[in-house]
């Protein structure tokens, strides 16, 4: 498990986005309870439906104060024909459901992490 700072030093690798652009666009969905929060010592954990909702957000968003509507839009997508056609076994054996977009996503980074 990683920290949201731990996640944004990533995704601006990842994505060769603005240190600041992808620091901004946590904040946001930091403050829409999109991300976990830290609380005292508590140092708050990410998942791999946190990444995902970082990845989507940064680039996605318009404006930043919509960056957090653009990442919950893009994670409840669902992929009621695709999914069943081409998504590998493992995954559907993770969902008892049809899984929106951002599952799928998560599912994966969880699968390779």
């Amino acid at each position: 498990m990683a920290s949201v700072s731990e996640l944004v030093e990533c995704v601006v690798r990842i994505t060769g986005k603005s240190e600041s652009n992808v620091r901004n666009v946590a904040r946001n969905l930091l403050d829409h309870d999109v991300l976990p929060k830290s609380q005292g010592r508590r140092i708050a954990q990410v998942s791999a439906k946190d990444a995902v909702n970082l990845l989507l957000a940064v680039y996605t968003h318009e404006t930043l104060p919509t960056a957090y509507q653009y990442a919950k839009a893009f994670y409840n997508l669902s992929l009621d024909g695709y999914y069943t056609r081409h998504v590998p076994e493992w995954v559907k054996k993770k969902q008892r459901t049809v899984p929106r977009a951002g599952d799928f996503l998560a599912a994966i980074i969880a699968n390779e992490a």
